[in-house]
């Protein structure tokens, strides 16, 4: 077997269950708006959301554009008038104060730490991500964080792991391992 001396963890649906968090804050603004709740409203927010994220991660917007972009694009489909950067922001007010667990991740993570250098390697956006963060404690565990806001470039891009590989002092790439 393998020896690593470094795990790098994505943060969203590998230690934070952001899909959870994401339908908790969208039913929530649904609610506002006098919607039930409905499984097809969650789907169709979810693929302009993917969609969205496509485009940011190839370089086609950036994280401002998506933020708007996203809801714009949900709202025109169900015929809904309400400002996409409103919903932008308590959407994330309701994501940063609702992070849930992807089952046993804070015991592998609490355990991993023991034995291995970790970082956190996510293409979130930071004004979500580091509240996450300091709410779950999981601070205490990383090494390092790397926000691809924060840093300018996003995954895959071969400058983003450049940049994490220098955090790390360059260690030998076979000593690596990237979960998530």
């Amino acid at each position: 077997m393998r020896s690593y001396d470094w795990l790098l963890f994505d943060l969203d649906n590998t230690i934070l269950d952001f899909n959870a968090s994401s339908v908790i804050a969208f039913n929530r603004i649904m609610a506002d708006l006098g919607l039930e709740e409905d499984p097809e409203l969650v789907r169709r927010f979810k693929k302009f959301n993917l969609q969205v994220w496509g485009e940011m991660e190839k370089g086609l917007i950036d994280h401002q554009q998506l933020k708007s972009k996203r809801w714009s694009l949900f709202f025109n489909s169900i015929n809904i008038q309400m400002d996409p950067v409103e919903a932008n922001n308590i959407y994330f007010e309701l994501i940063k104060s609702n992070p849930v667990f992807v089952d046993h991740a804070f015991e592998i993570i609490q355990k991993g730490s023991l034995s291995h250098q970790l970082m956190i390697i996510t293409n979130g956006l930071s004004e979500v991500q580091r509240p996450r963060l300091e709410i779950t404690r999981l601070t205490n565990y990383f090494r390092h964080i790397v926000i691809s806001d924060e840093l300018g470039h996003a995954k895959p891009h071969k400058a983003y792991f450049d940049h994490c590989h220098d955090l790390m002092n360059a260690p030998d790439k076979e000593r690596v391992l990237v979960i998530g």
